[in-house]
């Protein structure tokens, strides 16, 4: 146990050390901080904030609450489903030399892993609440007048830390005591997939009460108790109810959630051998871009021999790259493709359901949505990303230049979203919603570009953050993203003031649609030149240096 704690101690000394000594992680880790300080403290003493705006849309609690709950039950999901791959039990190869050969308790190594399941239950549970809170702000809930506001703000952040944190358990403890994963995998993907389909036939044939009733049903009420729980302190604001009951019951499933995980004595040190050395190999396959990581894939035989993976080259320098990563992409058309479109068409048919009967909440919805979807499509982007800098060695030497070489790097990402939105916006053209051309315009035009221009930032401080083992440095890349992306919002906002005022949708989507393309172009030329620098030096990329902003040189004085 000693050991343990010993080797728990030295690593976040280390990181700390690190971040304390570097500028680049010292800055982003004190407005990060500062940051949840002032939202803890707000949220818990800042009483109950502005007054709700008089022109604001009229949301229906029962709808908010629908989506509040089937949004936790998919994240619940997809926490379990992660516990099915290699992710909850892949440890670094140090770790394993050290740890399983020592004479140490499985339970005590076990626990060892508490911290990290933990902070990442409270990073998603803050990403979630963040996410819910700035589809909410748009609209006025209709029970405003069901007495004050009886929970603080901190309850709601915790009571999706807990939901998470204890379907991370459930999930590790599912790693570690299944014996076939992929088998179980499948039948969970399915089981996922054919949930969505029965929520959205619900909602198309009976609309908001119909879904309500399904979501209220002893069924899911049992099957998915904490996500209950979480949900009603998440929408508590709407129904002025009190949430210390559902707080209390979160606690209890979550400390729960630790007895089957170490009730169990399963050696899962084979099991996490296997996926630390299958995570470590497909990483180092990175290198050579999408081809060889699925050439390691199929090593694994997850895919089938008589699928060849000689494809015919075409086209020349970045149309080359291009179609390498496509090709490879298009080795796994289900995840890479077409799951994807089919996203777009189950979102657009949700959408249209629930649009004659609240389009308020059904636009909500659909941005909600988008929101979601572009930050899954980022997070590809980001492991492309990564991708290309370990590889880029490989591609330096091609003559390539450094912002054709970054849009090849993105391509395929930029190709599942344009699906994504293909299939969004085909169901809404059939279906013939309100203000029709505008909503087709935001998804196949507007919403592509603002994903592509974030994709260019987040490509960028990649290169400046380029240790991938270093967990804190990787955490304070996410936040410095969000920090150059703030004045890019803001920008955004301020353009939208004069469609506001004179009150043309159209005006604002089009500014916006140009603004965003310029932003496209320059962040892909100052990725491009970070890459190239990072190529020319081998070493992490200061951001300003990119933008020709430097520490002006004293005058040598002579004797």
């Amino acid at each position: 146990m000693r050991a343990i704690a010993l080797l728990s101690f030295f690593k976040l000394r280390n990181s700390l050390r690190t971040a304390f000594t570097d500028p680049r992680k010292l800055i982003p880790l004190i407005i990060l901080v500062g940051f949840f300080g002032l939202s803890i403290f707000v949220g818990s003493f800042g009483g109950g904030g502005a007054p709700p705006s008089q022109n604001a849309a009229t949301l229906n609690p029962t709808a908010l609450r629908v989506v509040a709950t089937l949004t936790i039950i998919l994240l619940a999901l997809a926490t379990v489903d992660s516990g099915l791959g290699d992710a909850l039990l892949a440890l670094s190869r140090a770790d394993v030399d050290y740890l399983f050969p020592s004479p140490v308790s499985r339970r005590v190594v076990l626990a060892y892993r508490l911290p990290s399941l933990l902070f990442s239950a409270l990073f998603q549970g803050f990403f979630l609440l963040f996410a819910f809170k700035m589809a909410t702000n748009m609209v006025t809930p209709s029970a405003r007048d069901m007495g004050p506001e009886v929970s603080p703000g901190w309850v709601p952040t915790a009571a999706l830390a807990l939901c998470v944190g204890t379907y991370l358990n459930l999930a590790l403890f599912v790693a570690m005591a299944a014996p076939s994963r992929q088998v179980i995998r499948k039948y969970h993907t399915a089981g996922i997939i054919g949930f969505a389909l029965i929520m959205a036939a619900i909602g198309w044939q009976k609309g908001w009460a119909g879904m309500s009733a399904a979501v209220d049903s002893a069924f899911i009420r049992i099957l998915f108790f904490p996500v209950t729980l979480a949900s009603d302190a998440l929408v508590s604001f709407a129904f002025h109810r009190p949430t210390g009951a559902s707080i209390g019951w979160l606690l209890l499933a979550y400390l729960g959630s630790f007895i089957p995980m170490f009730a169990t004595n399963a050696n899962w040190y084979e099991q996490s051998i296997v996926s630390t050395d299958r995570i470590a190999s497909f990483r180092k396959a990175a290198q050579g871009g999408y081809a060889s990581m699925m050439a390691a894939k199929a090593q694994t035989h997850q895919h089938r021999a008589r699928r060849e993976y000689t494809i015919r080259p075409f086209g020349e320098g970045a149309v080359a790259l291009f179609w390498a990563h496509l090709c490879a992409a298009g080795k796994r058309p289900t995840a890479n493709f077409i799951t994807p479109l089919l996203i777009g068409v189950g979102i657009g048919l949700f959408a249209a359901a629930t649009q004659a009967q609240d389009a308020a909440m059904a636009y909500v919805v659909l941005g909600v949505m988008c929101l979601y979807g572009s930050m899954l499509f980022l997070g590809a982007a980001r492991t492309a990303s990564e991708a290309a800098v370990r590889r880029r060695e490989l591609v330096a030497p091609l003559p390539i230049r450094g912002w054709e070489s970054v849009s090849a790097d993105l391509a395929v990402p930029m190709v599942s979203l344009l699906l994504f939105s293909f299939g969004t916006s085909a169901v809404l053209l059939v279906a013939r919603v309100a203000y029709m051309p505008l909503v087709v315009f935001g998804l196949l035009v507007l919403f592509p570009l603002r994903t592509a221009a974030r994709m260019a930032l987040q490509y960028t401080l990649v290169l400046g953050y380029p240790d991938f083992s270093d967990k804190l440095q990787q955490l304070l890349g996410q936040f410095a993203y969000w920090l150059f992306a703030a004045p890019l919002i803001a920008g955004e906002i301020v353009l939208c003031l004069p469609a506001i005022f004179l009150k043309s949708l159209w005006l604002g989507a089009v500014t916006l649609a140009a603004f965003e393309g310029g932003l496209v172009f320059l962040l892909v030329a100052l990725a491009g030149k970070a890459s190239e620098r990072a190529v020319a030096t081998g070493e992490p990329v200061r951001i300003f240096s990119i933008v020709g902003i430097r520490r002006k040189k004293r005058p040598e004085v002579r004797a």
